[in-house]
C-alpha cells in the first residue's frame, strides 16, 4: 500500500491563480476544489 499523501495540479487559472488538482491519498483520490458542508455543535 502507497502510504504517501500527494497533490497533482491538473489545471491553472493565469489570472486568479485557481487551481483544479487531485489529491491522491492511501484511501484513495480526492478532487480539489472540494466543498463539503460540515455540522457543528452549533448547528445542530
Amino acid at each position: 500500500m502507497n502510504n504517501k499523501f500527494y497533490i497533482e495540479v491538473l489545471h491553472q487559472d493565469k489570472n486568479s491563480s485557481a487551481r483544479y488538482s487531485l489529491l491522491h491519498t492511501p484511501h484513495g483520490v480526492v478532487e480539489l476544489p472540494m466543498f463539503m458542508p460540515v455540522g457543528t455543535q452549533a448547528t445542530v
